[in-house]
C-alpha cells in the first residue's frame, strides 16, 4: 500500500469549544504550517491534505453553541477535508454515530477520536510517518491524561514496535487506528444495544481478525480530557441515559460483552491454547474485575440473583474454553469457582468492598 489514507472519526453531541479544540488538533499541524507539507521528513507523503479526512457525526445536538461550532468548522475547512453528518434523532450513545461513519469510510485506515479529547501537535504527521513505514493492521498510540480521567499515561517509550495479539488485547479501547479493509471484510459494527462498552467489544472483535499490532510511543499522541461539569460535560455514551448506568443495566452490558466476546473467540481462526489464554486473561479477567461492584450496588435482590445465574450459565456453557479457569490467577479462580458453584453469597463475601 503506497501513501495510506486516514479518516479521523469523531462522534459528537452538544460539544462546542471542546469539539473545536479536537478538530483543530487534527488539522492545525498541516494547515497551520504549509511549509511542512511535502517535507522530506514525511516518507512517501508529498501531500498530507489529500490523505486525511475528518468525519464528524453529530448525534442530534440541541445546544446553540454546538450548532455554531459545526457551522464554523464547515465554513473554515474544505469539503475534501471535513464531512459533517447530522443525525435527525438522538441515538443515545456513540455506537450508531460511529457506525454511520463506518458506512462513509473510503480510507485505508480509521482513527476514532472522542470529541472531548485532542491530539498532540505533531500527532498526525507522526502517524503518517509510521503508517508509511510499517502499515500495521492495528496501531496503538501513546495516550496521556489531562486531569484525572485515566489513572496514568500509557507510558510507551519506543518510537515503534510490534507486539503479539495477547499483548495487544491488554487494552480494549477505541482511541486507536484500525485498518479499514478488515472492518469492511468482517462486517464489523459497533453494538448499538450497548450504551457503554461498545468500544471494548469492537476492539476485541477487530483484533481477533488482525495480524499485525503496532505500538507507537515516545510522544504524547492522544490527550484524554478530564470532565469538569457544565453543558459539555456528559460523555457521549452517558448523555440522557442515567438509567443505563444503574448497576443492573451496567451488569447486563458486561454480561453481554462477555457472551459476545466468547462467541467471537470460538469462531476465530486461532489455536486452542491461544483461545484459552484469551478467554482467561482478557475476557474473564476483565469481567471479574468489572462485575462485582455492580452486583453489590443492586438493590433489587431478585435481579441480582438473576444476573448471577446468567453469569454461571455462561461459564458452564461450551463457549467458555475448558482450561480457561485453570489459567487464571488464584484470586480469580476463587471467584470463578463461586460462580461455577452458583454460590452468590460466597461471591459477594469474597468481593465485598474493603473498609477504610
Amino acid at each position: 500500500m503506497k501513501n495510506p489514507t486516514v479518516t479521523v472519526v469523531v462522534p459528537t453531541y452538544n460539544r462546542g469549544k471542546m469539539l473545536k479544540q479536537c478538530v483543530h488538533s487534527v488539522v492545525d499541524d498541516i494547515l497551520g504550517s504549509p511549509d511542512l507539507i511535502g517535507s522530506p521528513d514525511l516518507i512517501g507523503s508529498p501531500d498530507l491534505l489529500g490523505r486525511l479526512k475528518i468525519i464528524l457525526v453529530d448525534d442530534a445536538s440541541t445546544l446553540p453553541d454546538a450548532f455554531a461550532v459545526l457551522a464554523e468548522l464547515e465554513a473554515e475547512l474544505p469539503e475534501t477535508l471535513l464531512q459533517v453528518v447530522r443525525l435527525q434523532k438522538n441515538s443515545g450513545g456513540a455506537a450508531l454515530p460511529r457506525n454511520i461513519a463506518i458506512d462513509h469510510l473510503q480510507s485505508d485506515y480509521v482513527f476514532f477520536v472522542d470529541s472531548d479529547d485532542y491530539l498532540g501537535g505533531e500527532a498526525i504527521r507522526r502517524l503518517f510517518q509510521i503508517l508509511d513505514m510499517y502499515q500495521p493492521d492495528y496501531l496503538y498510540l501513546n495516550s496521556v491524561n489531562d486531569g484525572r480521567r485515566s489513572d496514568a499515561s500509557d507510558g510507551i517509550d519506543c518510537v515503534y514496535e510490534e507486539r503479539d495479539l495477547l499483548y495487544a488485547l491488554r487494552s480494549l479501547v477505541i482511541r486507536r487506528v484500525f485498518r479499514t479493509e478488515i472492518i469492511k471484510q468482517t462486517g464489523l459494527r459497533f453494538d448499538e444495544y450497548l450504551k457503554s462498552g461498545q468500544d471494548v467489544l469492537f476492539a476485541f472483535q477487530f483484533m481477533l481478525n488482525a495480524k499485525t499490532f503496532g505500538f507507537a510511543g515516545g510522544y504524547d499522541y492522544y490527550h484524554l480530557v478530564e470532565h469538569r461539569g457544565g453543558d459539555e460535560d456528559p460523555h457521549l455514551s452517558r448523555k440522557g441515559n442515567d438509567v443505563g448506568f444503574a448497576p443492573y443495566v451496567r451488569a447486563s452490558y458486561f454480561l453481554h460483552i462477555l457472551q459476545r466476546g466468547l462467541v467471537e473467540l470460538a469462531a476465530a481462526d486461532l489455536a486452542p491454547d491461544m483461545k484459552e489464554a484469551i478467554a482467561s486473561t482478557v475476557l474473564l479477567a476483565r469481567f471479574l474485575r468489572s462485575i462485582p461492584p455492580r452486583l453489590h450496588k443492586m438493590v433489587n435482590l431478585e435481579r441480582r440473583a438473576g444476573i448471577f445465574r446468567e453469569i454461571a450459565n455462561v461459564l458452564h456453557s461450551p463457549l467458555c474454553p475448558s482450561d480457561s479457569i485453570r489459567l487464571m490467577k488464584p484470586d480469580q479462580q476463587a471467584l470463578a469457582k463461586c460462580i461455577l458453584d452458583r454460590d452468590l453469597e460466597s461471591f459477594l463475601f469474597e468481593t465485598r468492598p474493603k473498609s477504610g
